[in-house]
């Protein structure tokens, strides 16, 4: 209605198109963090309504914009929504996680008890979705973190044929930390409870990631310069911000994985 502003919360159920902002409160720790979204609706603004569980926790838009990808906190699904219809109320496909063959990282972590081991038995189980990167220069895949602290690679343009791969190793059982590409889409970094960062080759899932030690608090979001490789961001709960000096030899190397550039906070 006209000027009325109004919260949206966990329980909300739908994805409303409209204009947000958000609002942070200081807090003592990241637990204790208070965030709030208000938005004021537009005359025209447009809902896509679905069986969305508790909350949706990332968004992001596909490089055609004409597909808008999201995911919530409860069921592990990935979702797909043509921004054109809109009114169709339902995505035009659901993506869930399972396990990738064993040299992409697979772990037969979605076999239930009991099952058999035959690729027709697996099944999914739901994880929230901690958040969501698209990968850059019109690529086709997207990263999407779990709660459970593995991150998984799909392709927009077959999401039927499941991840492209796992990776694991941090701690990412936090709805805060938040992950990233690298300029080429060929590396995967994000934050984790343990105060450090890590760093993936997409290519090459069965290494061990490489590890940013410096931050004393857990580290919330990460960002990559678009346009120079070694070049590498992050923020934590100590209060401050850390830019990284990165080499792709040394990315291969778990326990020298870069150097800090410089700090603010």
């Amino acid at each position: 209605r006209g000027g009325e502003r109004r919260a949206v919360t966990r329980s909300q159920t739908s994805i409303e198109l409209v204009d947000a902002v958000v609002e942070e409160f200081p807090a003592r720790s990241s637990r204790q963090r208070q965030q709030r979204l208000t938005s004021s609706s537009r005359n025209e603004s447009r809902s896509v309504r679905g069986d969305v569980q508790h909350s949706v926790t990332s968004i992001a838009f596909a490089h055609d914009g004409q597909v808008l990808v999201s995911a919530g906190a409860a069921d592990g699904l990935i979702k797909l929504w043509d921004v054109r219809q809109l009114s169709r109320g339902s995505p035009l496909w659901e993506i869930a996680d399972e396990d990738p063959p064993e040299r992409a990282g697979g772990k037969n972590w979605f076999r239930g008890d009991g099952e058999s081991t035959a690729p027709t038995k697996r099944q999914r189980r739901g994880r929230g979705v901690v958040a969501l990167a698209m990968a850059p220069w019109g690529s086709s895949r997207i990263a999407a973190a779990y709660s459970d602290s593995h991150i998984a690679v799909f392709d927009l343009h077959g999401p039927a044929s499941g991840p492209r791969c796992h990776l694991r190793g941090h701690q990412g059982t936090s709805f805060y930390n938040k992950l990233a590409f690298s300029p080429e889409g060929t590396h995967v970094t994000s934050g984790s409870c343990d105060h450090h960062v890590y760093v993936w080759e997409v290519d090459r899932p069965l290494e061990p990631p490489a590890v940013l030690k410096g931050h004393t608090g857990e580290v919330v979001a990460v960002d990559w310069c678009p346009n120079d490789f070694t070049c590498l961001a992050s923020c934590a709960d100590d209060d401050t911000a850390r830019v990284w000096t990165v080499d792709r030899s040394t990315l291969r190397d778990a326990d020298r994985g870069g150097d800090v550039r410089g700090e603010v906070g």
